[in-house]
Order: C-alpha cells, then sequence, then structure tokens
C-alpha cells in the first residue's frame, strides 16, 4: 500500500480548528465579548427523508450568515447566504454513511465576523482514533496556562487524537522538515 504524502483531509481540518480554537481563545476579544466571535452549532438529523438540520442561539447585532460544508474528500461548497434573524439551516442533499463538516460564518458590527464548525452525519461509523497531533507550546506561556493546556490535551486525548506535547522557545530554529506531513500541529504562543 502506497502511503500518500499529503495530510488527509480530515488532519489538515482537525489542525486549522485546533490553530483556530488556539488563536481564538489567545485573541484578545477588545470591547466584544467572545460569544461574538463564535457560533454556537448544534446538528439534528432525520433519517428518511435524510436531513441534517444546524441550529445556533441568534444574535441581534448579525447582519448575515454563510454556510458551507465539505466531506473528508472535497473542498468546501457555500450552501447559502442567509438573514441576520435566521437560527437554523436544513441540508437535504446528504448521503446516508457520509460524515459532512458544516462551516457558519456570522458577519455583524460591518468588520466582525464569527465561526461555527460542526461535523454530523447519518448512520457514519464511529472514528474513535484519528492519529496523532503534535501541540507545540511557547516556553514563555507554558507555566501560565499550565492548567488550560492540561484540560486541552485531555480534551484531544478524549476526542480520539494521540497528543506529542513540547515546550519550544520562541527564538528556536525550525528543524530541516520532510516534504510529507507526519502530524497535524497546534502551535500555542504569546501575542
Amino acid at each position: 500500500m502506497t502511503r500518500n504524502k499529503v495530510c488527509p483531509r480530515w488532519q489538515q481540518g482537525a489542525a486549522l480548528l485546533v490553530g483556530l480554537h488556539l488563536l481564538l481563545w489567545s485573541s484578545p476579544a477588545g470591547d466584544f465579548p467572545p460569544e461574538k466571535y463564535a457560533v454556537q452549532l448544534s446538528a439534528t438529523i432525520q433519517e428518511s427523508p435524510a436531513k441534517i438540520t444546524l441550529t445556533w442561539p441568534g444574535d441581534p447585532d448579525t447582519q448575515k450568515y454563510t454556510v458551507a460544508k465539505r466531506t473528508l474528500d472535497s473542498d468546501w461548497q457555500e450552501l447559502g447566504t442567509l438573514s441576520g434573524s435566521t437560527t437554523s439551516f436544513e441540508d437535504t442533499n446528504i448521503q446516508v454513511g457520509k460524515p459532512y463538516e458544516y462551516r457558519l460564518v456570522k458577519y455583524w458590527a460591518d468588520t466582525y465576523e464569527g465561526y461555527g464548525y460542526i461535523r454530523s452525519g447519518i448512520k457514519v461509523p464511529l472514528v474513535d482514533t484519528h492519529g496523532k497531533v503534535l501541540l507545540l507550546i511557547e516556553n514563555s506561556i507554558a507555566s501560565n496556562l499550565g492548567p488550560e493546556l492540561d484540560q486541552l490535551e485531555r480534551d484531544l486525548i478524549g476526542d480520539g487524537w494521540g497528543v506529542v506535547r513540547q515546550t519550544v522557545s520562541a527564538s528556536d530554529s525550525p528543524r530541516p522538515f520532510e516534504p510529507r506531513c507526519r502530524l497535524p500541529i497546534a502551535l500555542i504562543r504569546a501575542s
């Protein structure tokens, strides 16, 4: 069996989700509460006829939403633009047994966006191990974030990831890297 030299899409997505979570978590929110930068998505399924319904709490400041979907072997496909008062979306263009990843972006205050991601499907086989993720923590913040980093590691392990955790210096030079992906990487650094 020949191994693909490119990271599988699910590994890229997992690294992106972890990185996005860490970026949002460590970024200053300014005058806006953190909830403005996220959309708390939920999904319910109906087997026959096959349907996935996404729901989220309303936000009176939202001007519009965009919804996109992808499978593990496809790129994002825009499904539509919704009014700011919308709090649900139904997708009937699905197959039983196939997982889908959804992205909901809310636009508010002219220049700000909030993001929500969820994976859902009907009768999708359970994947209880995803592989490994490399968690790099910049040493100037490692001690201050001890309990939070421990919780992140437990959450990743609970989601089926093997975690390789390393503390690094901001002045460290990267080691030569082979032109193939070995592990998804999450980098936590001081901003």
